[in-house]
């Protein structure tokens, strides 16, 4: 499969959500959409977000390449940054109603990469999973993350309630 962005680094907004049963999670959201997905799980789904970051995601090859550069750069102003493996799982699914080929992209901590893989699967029937009008690809990479304060009502879409 070719690979479904041109954009090879992706500033995301790393942070941890707590749901009612006060189970924590990380999630890795793309900055642009930061403040409305943080709306959405915030009201419909009651989840408390903590801990907000921003980092910067690259693939494993760029990453490698520099790695002692970029791991410097995870350390922020107060040096207690890092570096988070994170894979980037991308679909692609051609729409004939359209004629154009929809897609996502999913950034997940490694640990979860294949159960996030698999519920968004469950959701795409198998026959369109079986057809040349699907493709997935998990792209393995890293999250330079920024521990700096960030005001994240300045962070992508400003949506107020």
């Amino acid at each position: 499969m070719t690979q479904l962005t041109d954009q090879p680094r992706h500033i995301l907004v790393r942070c941890e959500v707590e749901n009612r049963k006060k189970i924590r999670s990380t999630r890795f959201v793309e900055k642009a959409h930061y403040q409305l997905w943080r709306y959405m799980v915030t009201t419909k789904h009651e989840l408390i977000v903590r801990e907000e970051a921003v980092c910067l995601w690259m693939a494993a090859q760029e990453f490698e390449r520099q790695k002692k550069l970029f791991t410097q750069a995870g350390g922020g102003s107060s040096g207690s940054g890092g570096v988070e493996a994170v894979n980037q799982i991308g679909i692609a699914i051609f729409d004939p109603n359209t004629g154009m080929c929809d897609t996502l992209q999913r950034f997940v901590p490694l640990t979860d990469s294949q159960t996030v893989s698999e519920l968004l699967l469950k959701r795409i029937p198998k026959n369109l999973q079986d057809s040349s009008d699907f493709a997935m690809q998990v792209e393995p990479g890293f999250a330079i993350i920024q521990p700096d304060q960030v005001d994240t009502s300045q962070l992508g879409l400003v949506v107020s309630s």
